[in-house]
């Protein structure tokens, strides 16, 4: 099953809104075989608030909104499609785990997105990407969660986890200076990720740059510079700091945490320092593939959380 949902991404091609049409058919079509399988009446999903209202706007097609033609099909089978979570945000539904007594961990464990590493791989999807990926993820994200924690304490929600994408980049001239962060070699990656301004959706380039003085420099700081980046150069939608670079490796690995209250809107959250300076560089060593490594210091909006 899960072939089948790989295939269908690395088949779609390079575009995220073609990447996440191909998943969301290819899930409606699974879901609807295991209902006849099993000669199931009623399909249950957890869609939520945030699903239908970004689907709606146009900002990003959820693989889990029922369009009027699967939800044709699915009538025509005799089967009912019910969404108990369509009216709540992530928060509210986290509420509702507690009051039911749902352990812990499991009530405040951070989403994973529904079409899954996909929206995390921006460009060509194959199967070497998702394996490096997957290492990628396993080494950075038990490293962020103890600063996470912090976060949480605090009241406000959380998600942090790795990226990847080519590491085919090309030089670009901007200012020097933004926010009173010094930048230096400033390059583009060829891939476009998504991002979301006004409540549109938007689809422009990463910007990848070395900043000075030494890490960590407080991460306000950082996503101050990222907005008035987008501001003034229209083509770039997202910016990450780099923290390591090699001279070989076929990818840009990507690390990204925010803070939230609901999810619709998000901030960049701070990495501790042990991480910047430790954990990037067991990164470097574990995975020759990455070239770049980088911390993504972009809110949302202007960026999305996902990168697809």
């Amino acid at each position: 099953m899960s072939e089948d949902f790989l295939t269908s991404v690395i088949n779609a091609g390079k575009n995220a809104e073609k990447k996440r049409e191909a998943f969301s058919e290819t899930y409606f079509r699974v879901a609807l075989n295991l209902a006849k399988e099993f000669d199931a009446e009623i399909l249950g999903q957890g869609t939520i608030k945030p699903d239908w209202i970004e689907s709606n706007a146009g900002i990003k097609r959820q693989h889990n909104v029922v369009t009027d033609r699967w939800m044709k099909r699915y009538e025509e089978k005799g089967i009912i499609i019910a969404e108990p979570l369509y009216h709540l945000f992530k928060p509210q539904v986290r509420g509702i785990l507690r009051w039911f007594g749902v352990n812990e961990e499991l009530a405040k464990r951070q989403p994973l997105p529904g079409p899954g590493l996909s929206v995390r791989l921006p460009g060509q999807v194959t199967k070497d990407k998702v394996k490096t990926l997957k290492k990628l993820d396993s080494i950075v994200t038990p490293e962020l969660e103890s600063s996470m924690e912090v976060y949480r304490s605090q009241g406000k929600d959380v998600q942090y986890f790795a990226a990847l994408m080519d590491a085919k980049t090309e030089k670009i001239e901007i200012s020097s200076e933004y926010a009173g962060i010094k930048i230096s070699n400033p390059m583009v990656a060829e891939d476009r990720v998504t991002g979301m301004v006004e409540g549109k959706r938007t689809y422009k380039k990463l910007l990848l740059f070395n900043s000075k003085p030494e890490y960590p420099i407080p991460i306000e700081q950082f996503s101050k510079a990222s907005r008035e980046i987008i501001e003034k150069n229209e083509d770039i939608g997202r910016c990450a700091v780099v923290l390591r670079e090699n001279d070989k490796g076929d990818y840009i690995g990507l690390i990204r945490a925010i803070t939230t209250k609901d999810f619709t809107k998000a901030e960049a959250a701070e990495p501790p320092a042990s991480f910047v300076h430790v954990t990037a560089g067991r990164v470097m060593n574990a995975i020759p593939q990455i070239r770049i490594l980088a911390y993504d210091i972009t809110d949302k909006p202007p960026s999305t959380i996902e990168y697809e």
